[in-house]
């Protein structure tokens, strides 16, 4: 039997996102679609663009560890973690 599985632990990891600020969802939305994330109040959303192509007035970022796109009105800044990753004392998504 073979300890082979496929995968290569020698591989390098994808490139850490930059994280632009941390968000508090103010509002749900649920999306008509599948390209949109789901927004649910006081969740936290992870920006990393502020401009999506073709979406105007839409984001991309992550939340609850799934990407996406989502419009940016339903979100405000969370001043407490923008904070503490600006002073290294929070770690940004890997």
């Amino acid at each position: 039997m073979s300890d082979d599985d496929g995968w290569s632990d020698d591989e390098p990891a994808a490139p850490a996102r930059q994280v632009l600020g941390v968000y508090r969802v103010k509002k749900d939305f649920i999306p008509t679609s599948n390209d949109v994330l789901t927004l649910i109040q006081d969740d936290l959303v992870y920006v990393f663009s502020k401009e999506v192509a073709g979406k105007p007035g839409y984001w991309e970022g992550e939340t609850k560890g799934v990407p996406g796109v989502f419009p940016s009105d339903h979100v405000e800044p969370n001043m407490t973690l923008d904070a503490e990753l600006a002073a290294g004392k929070a770690k940004p998504l890997k």
